[in-house]
């Protein structure tokens, strides 16, 4: 019996000296100082997709490289290994680039930071434990080259021959473009700024500008407006995050914001308006007027647990309207000016509003994008982000139904389809919106000025009404046809009954 617990508490003080104990960690946590945890939480690291993204095998391929391994999770697979023979030839080509003889001085500078853990950080511990310092070093070094020649081959304006000395073919050349933004294809941005800061002057001045037009060119929208943003570069974690914060990156964000708040301002007479129209038109049918204060107050103080929890549902499905359903009600939908994700705005009219929405294209590379940079936003320690991109898919898949939906997004430019036809594309928002929580105060604002819209009869009844009757433009062009034939016929009327006395009416008059 004692030998029993002898050996019970030796198990017991291995597990403690376990470092990845439980009880460890517990204790590692609560002398942890607030400023401590803070600073974990400050950047994410370079880790997995999240499991539950990957439990669906039709989703699973969009996060595993099809051509080249960037970094230390896929670096051992064999149906990679060919790629790396081609980063030897690219790095080669970096090297004499950046006005050095040798590797050595470049890679001395990865070795010591990944030795100082500076860059070993910036990886969860499970991706990088089967690594020393030395092979996780030569690896980011010769990843680093790589990616920066690549990309310096495509916008540089140096070797243009790159491709064909390598023997890189087209469509590898577009595989290796696609795998640099996977989430688990990545490398610490910082690895990039170190081999660019030590090269000489005027290549590092191209291999910044050929990196700002690469992310540019990736961008998913179809005006790619280059902007300046050199404070960028010290808060991009890798390339995922740099085509992330380009897509919801928006410098007229305080204009539009002025001329939105200009806009609102003129409309809320004609708001006025519509509501007192929408009176007018319930007291003269003896419909009992809404008084808005109090059924606010009811909403404040519901009767009965059963009104609580039909009010909370109809705020949690307050927006699952598609684009038909919109356009139905009196709602266009148009193409933002903006190219962020994050330009979303409504817009309402006397009896109608309009809802912008940036433009985007969508071809084979945009799923596997989207669904990448929603994996990154959805890694446990990324505290630096609103889930806007996550929140901009689960828009467009609230809008979108049916290929009718995507067929008038696509009327109003803000799809461009090269994917397939309208079903497909329909069917792929569908699907990679299917485990996403957006951050549902984003949008929260135009979501609440379509309820309004909604809730207005008068406005409702009018986009009905148009929508029946008007919605062709040879039924417009017959109905103004047959208001011109009565109004002639109104005036050829009136001119027979009250048209003055003419010279043949005096004679008749004298004859008789």
């Amino acid at each position: 019996m004692m030998m029993n617990n002898i050996e019970e508490n030796e198990i017991i003080n291995n597990n403690i000296g376990d470092s990845s104990s439980p009880r460890l960690k517990l204790n590692e946590l609560i002398g942890s100082t607030r400023s401590e945890l803070d600073d974990e939480k400050s950047s994410p690291k370079i880790q997995r997709v999240v499991p539950i993204l990957i439990s669906d095998e039709k989703h699973k391929v969009f996060y595993q490289p099809k051509w080249i391994s960037i970094g230390p999770i896929h670096h051992a697979k064999q149906n990679l290994k060919l790629a790396q023979e081609y980063k030897l030839g690219f790095a080669a080509t970096f090297i004499k680039n950046s006005g050095h003889h040798s590797y050595e001085q470049l890679y001395n500078t990865i070795d010591e930071s990944v030795k100082e853990k500076d860059l070993k950080k910036c990886f969860d511990e499970e991706v990088i434990e089967s690594y020393n310092d030395d092979d996780l070093a030569w690896m980011l070094f010769l990843d680093g080259c790589f990616i920066l020649q690549f990309i310096y081959s495509f916008y540089g304006d140096g070797d243009d021959d790159q491709f064909e000395k390598s023997c890189l073919k087209k469509d590898q050349i577009a595989f290796v473009s696609n795998d640099l933004f996977l989430l688990e294809n990545q490398i610490p941005f910082r690895v990039l700024n170190l081999l660019i800061s030590h090269s000489i002057v005027r290549f590092r001045i191209k291999l910044k500008k050929s990196m700002w037009t690469f992310i540019h060119a990736s961008v998913m929208t179809p005006e790619k407006k280059i902007t300046s943003a050199p404070d960028l570069h010290d808060r991009v974690n890798h390339l995922l995050d740099f085509l992330r914060l380009e897509l919801i990156h928006d410098e007229s964000s305080k204009q539009r914001d002025e001329t939105n708040i200009f806009l609102k301002s003129i409309s809320s007479f004609f708001r006025g308006l519509c509501k007192f129209k929408t009176r007018n038109v319930e007291e003269k049918n003896n419909i009992p007027i809404r008084d808005d204060k109090s059924n606010h107050d009811k909403v404040k103080e519901p009767q009965n647990k059963n009104q609580e929890e039909d009010e909370n549902n109809k705020l949690s499905q307050q927006f699952f309207r598609s684009a038909t359903d919109l356009k139905a009600s009196g709602i266009s939908i148009k193409s933002s000016k903006s190219t962020s994700l994050k330009s979303i705005s409504f817009s309402p009219l006397f009896c109608t509003a309009e809802l912008e929405l940036p433009a985007l294209i969508v071809d084979d590379s945009t799923i596997p994008k989207f669904v990448n940079i929603i994996a990154y936003e959805m890694c446990p320690d990324n505290f630096n982000t609103n889930y806007e991109v996550t929140s901009y898919i689960s828009m467009l898949d609230t809008l979108i139904d049916y290929a009718t939906d995507v067929k008038e997004l696509r009327s109003a430019k803000v799809l461009t389809n090269y994917l397939g036809s309208d079903k497909e594309l329909a069917r792929r928002f569908n699907e990679i919106a299917r485990y996403l929580v957006p951050n549902s105060q984003l949008y929260q604002d135009v979501v609440n000025q379509i309820e309004d819209h909604y809730r207005s009869n008068f406005k409702i009844w009018i986009a009905q009404f148009l929508n029946e009757h008007f919605s062709s433009p040879w039924t417009l062009a017959a109905f103004l046809g047959a208001v011109f034939v009565i109004i002639l016929t109104l005036l050829q009327t009136w001119y027979t009954i009250y048209s003055p006395p003419g010279p043949c009416d005096d004679f008749c008059h004298q004859k008789n």
